[in-house]
C-alpha cells in the first residue's frame, strides 16, 4: 500500500512541476489525457491548485498553482 501512495505522490508532485513549467496556468484538456482525475481533485482538496474559468475558446477551464 505505501509503494502506491508513493507513486500517486509523484504523480501529483509531478503534476505541480508541469504546472510550474508552463508559467503556472494550464489548461484543464491538456492535463486530462496526462494525469488521472484522481490526482487533479487532490490538488484541489489540498488547496494547492485552482480551477479557474478563463475565456479561452469554449470556455475551458485552467489550472493554476
Amino acid at each position: 500500500m505505501a509503494n502506491s501512495t508513493n507513486s500517486f505522490d509523484r504523480r501529483a508532485n509531478h503534476l505541480l512541476r508541469s504546472i510550474q513549467l508552463y508559467g503556472g496556468c494550464v489548461p484543464l484538456h491538456r492535463l486530462q489525457f496526462q494525469f488521472s482525475a484522481k490526482v487533479i481533485q487532490t490538488l484541489l482538496d489540498k488547496e494547492l491548485v485552482q480551477v479557474q474559468n478563463r475565456a479561452i475558446r469554449n470556455s475551458q477551464f485552467a489550472i493554476r498553482s
